[in-house]
């Protein structure tokens, strides 16, 4: 996502000396790192930041969402604070406290002139447009046949925060179903704002489609389930059932696999027969500090956009509050959803493969509906064939399968 910025020019703060506390070395660095840890970044650093070839990885990881809706920050200048953050590590083996680093990232970012940045080409709306486009593909490419029998396609956004993702899916939908969309978030309130999309982008607008309309309940009854600004609607009990739904880099929030296994099942008993559910998440392959840390940086940055004369302290105290609410987050393989995904009577349709990205994101997508409808393998590997590949970014490139699928552009 792309973040908001406040309009006033960044600030020129002078770099402070680096308080190096000396701790006893209590914390195993090749094995798994605490992400609670009031050390975490620099333990994280000593780790990976020598490593050869995960140079532009942890580059990466720690300038994770620093761009903003007007411009991006220059390669070099995302070297220079990498550069900074490893020259803390170097020379010692004491274990250095986070405010050390949260101090070099906010007066590095804080330091950066016009010269640091580059307008960005494409704007917010265009990257949510291309990005609702890919998912809507994956959506009706597994069930060309989405909301027939009925006046309109029903579509679920679960942690779908401010709604503006979920309306250029539906708008989408729309356009290559032929039918209007009833677009919901499902939200558990909780005051986290770090998945948020620019503030300055307007939701998309499709004459057909209704609003996008928000969902609120405990987490557990569905019956609680309430629509903002509505006094009786409840479209989680009323017996309609969805015709699709998405979780968006949202499921590994959930606290515990378990509650990501109840959340699946909540959601497949929400969707119709061929009903479609498609999933996009991070990889739990290379460690989840890493995408944890990923999700750290992000809120630090949203702090420093909304806040740019916000002093080191509360940046310090912000961080804290974060992770001590969502951190460590639940990933997991492609292998695994798979199973959790069977295991509630989904039947895999298409998957992307893992992005070469240090987030490593994949998307699958499935099906409510008889696995003899669908007539392939329901390998990954098989899910994986690159010889249908359809959608219009690398990033979200599927291989459908046959039975329910067609190709957008034209034929069964």
């Amino acid at each position: 996502m792309v973040a908001n910025i406040a309009s006033s020019s960044p600030t020129s703060i002078s770099f402070k000396p680096f308080e190096v506390e000396a701790k006893p070395a209590g914390t195993n660095l090749q094995g798994a790192l605490d992400v609670k840890s009031e050390y975490f970044i620099g333990d994280f650093l000593r780790l990976h930041g020598e490593k050869i070839g995960r140079g532009d990885d942890v580059r990466q990881i720690i300038t994770y969402h620093a761009d903003n809706n007007d411009w991006s920050i220059k390669a070099e200048c995302k070297e220079q604070l990498l550069n900074k953050l490893l020259a803390v590590v170097k020379g010692g083996d004491e274990q250095i406290h986070n405010r050390v680093f949260l101090d070099v990232i906010r007066d590095w970012y804080h330091g950066l002139d016009a010269g640091s940045k580059i307008e960005n080409a494409v704007v917010a709306a265009d990257h949510l447009n291309a990005k609702g486009q890919s998912i809507a593909r994956m959506i009706v490419e597994a069930n060309h046949k989405l909301g027939q029998g009925s006046d309109s396609i029903r579509l679920l956004d679960v942690g779908g925060n401010d709604g503006k993702l979920t309306s250029y899916v539906a708008s989408h939908v729309s356009d290559y179903s032929g039918s209007p969309v009833h677009p919901y978030v499902l939200e558990v309130e909780t005051g986290v704002s770090w998945d948020h999309n620019c503030h300055e982008v307007s939701t998309a607008h499709n004459v057909k489609n209704q609003p996008v309309k928000t969902i609120y309940y405990d987490g557990h009854d569905m019956s609680s389930g309430r629509v903002s600004g509505e006094d009786s609607s409840n479209p989680l009990s009323d017996g309609l059932g969805f015709d699709c739904a998405m979780y968006q880099h949202s499921l590994h929030h959930f606290p515990s696999p378990e509650i990501q296994q109840q959340s699946l099942a909540q959601i497949a008993s929400l969707l119709k027969e061929g009903g479609v559910l498609t999933i996009s998440e991070h990889s739990s392959a290379l460690g989840g500090h890493e995408l944890d840390l990923m999700h750290m940086v992000t809120e630090v940055y949203s702090d420093l956009h909304r806040d740019p004369e916000m002093s080191g302290a509360e940046l310090e105290s912000r961080y804290n509050a974060y992770v001590a609410k969502e951190a460590p987050a639940n990933y997991f393989s492609q292998t695994r959803l798979l199973d959790m995904a069977q295991k509630v009577g989904l039947t895999p349709s298409s998957s992307t493969s893992i992005s070469e990205k240090a987030e490593r994101t994949y998307s699958m997508t499935f099906v409510k509906t008889d696995v003899a409808n669908l007539n392939r393998d329901r390998s990954l590997e098989a899910l994986l064939d690159p010889e249908a590949l359809k959608a219009v970014s690398a990033k979200y490139q599927t291989s459908p399968v046959g039975g329910l699928m067609r190709s957008l552009d034209g034929g069964y």
